[in-house]
């Protein structure tokens, strides 16, 4: 485990706002202005030279509002205008569940931080690559420190950062004390050496925020399979260059294969097809159909929301829209498919009424193994527990 720097070091803390705001309670009746003191109060204890960096919420749709939706598990606060002397009325995660709320907390923080001599950067959207460049920048003159949960900030910081300035580490902010700190020394991680550069690919392509998790593809195992095989190191580093829809969805698709232990020449429906007959042969129980690989309709779609995240990651700025996403009110939502879910027939016989959350087997959906859909009678298939959500990595902390 690496060691933290000595005392006599200086060291730069970058914190992740989002991460930050999750430390600190917030009991009920309490008022806006007492909250925000324990929050400068708790970065003045804990680390005494630091820069905070919070994400924007005022950017509109954005690719993180499906992980925020779901973060949210239904709660909705309505807007608050409030000033510090007011009183929280409602629980934390209910009131910041709100954009607004939350962006007019953030600005109400970043000032009293900056009053108390701690700077304060606010991104446009999602601070991860805000975060890194603070800290490559801090590293060129001293040590530097993330504090933040975020596996995208390991990711960005091995994909990013240079072996020619000073260490950079990344430290969980949920320590509870310098006896337990799991510590990423970047430099050390850094020994993946070539694998590095695709880090960002092999991250998305097997689930983040922005991007769906194909069942059964663990991070670990992804991970190997990319640090043996050439052909995936050449088709991911293909997402870090200026390509087509099209070229990112037949590399994309050719990952895919590989990760469900496919061959070359196979394309996910083949594989999903020989999957499924091979699965029902020697099953004794009902199979459930998301233990298939994903068909190359929905691949698709997936493998644009990789290309367009590693694009992100890199700075580049893309329409959403162009690629896997569309917009559905004052939200982006992902496009999962431009096949229906099962055949017409099929979706004539199997569609729900439910009037409660679908959230049981008496919902037909759920039963025979299907998302709720555009068919279906009261939820279609967008406002209940049974639809279609992307996952993202359990070990991300909201933002």
């Amino acid at each position: 485990m690496p060691e933290l720097p000595k005392c006599d070091v200086e060291v730069q803390y970058i914190l992740d706002g989002g991460a930050l705001l999750q430390l600190i309670p917030w009991p009920r009746g309490v008022t806006f202005a007492a909250i925000i003191r324990s929050y400068v109060q708790f970065v003045q204890h804990r680390f005494q030279n630091a820069t905070v960096v919070f994400d924007g919420y005022n950017s509109g749709p954005s690719t993180k509002d499906v992980t925020h939706i779901r973060r949210a598990k239904g709660k909705c606060s309505p807007e608050v205008v409030f000033k510090p002397e007011m009183s929280l009325q409602a629980r934390k995660d209910v009131f910041l569940s709100n954009k607004k709320n939350k962006q007019r907390f953030i600005n109400l923080l970043s000032e009293a931080l900056a009053a108390n001599l701690c700077p304060t950067v606010c991104a446009d959207g999602d601070a991860d690559c805000m975060i890194v460049a603070q800290a490559l920048e801090s590293s060129k003159t001293q040590v530097t420190i993330v504090v933040g949960d975020d596996t995208d900030l390991l990711v960005l910081l091995c994909h990013h950062a240079s072996d020619n300035h000073r260490d950079i580490f990344l430290e969980p902010s949920h320590r509870t004390s310098i006896k337990t700190v799991k510590l990423w020394n970047i430099r050390h991680t850094r020994c993946l050496g070539s694998l590095c550069q695709v880090l960002p690919v092999i991250h998305a392509v097997s689930g983040c925020d922005t991007t769906s998790r194909p069942f059964g593809v663990g991070k670990r195992s992804a991970f190997r399979k990319f640090q043996r095989s050439k052909e995936l190191k050449s088709l991911a580093s293909m997402f870090h260059t200026d390509c087509t829809p099209s070229n990112s969805t037949e590399a994309g698709e050719k990952i895919l294969v590989s990760l469900y232990d496919g061959t070359s020449p196979d394309c996910l429906d083949d594989l999903r097809y020989n999957m499924f007959c091979t699965k029902v042969a020697g099953g004794t129980s009902f199979l459930q159909m998301h233990c298939l690989p994903p068909t190359s309709a929905a691949a698709k779609y997936h493998s644009l929301r990789v290309y367009l995240q590693v694009q992100e990651w890199a700075g580049t700025v893309l329409e959403p829209q162009d690629w896997g996403w569309k917009t559905a009110g004052d939200n982006l939502v992902p496009c999962t498919t431009d096949l229906p879910p099962a055949p017409s027939k099929l979706l004539s016989v199997i569609r729900c009424n439910c009037k409660s959350d679908c959230d049981t087997k008496r919902c037909s959906c759920r039963k025979h193994g299907l998302d709720c859909s555009s068919v279906c009678g009261e939820c279609h298939g967008l406002e209940c527990s049974n639809a279609y959500v992307m996952c993202a990595d359990e070990n991300d902390t909201d933002d």
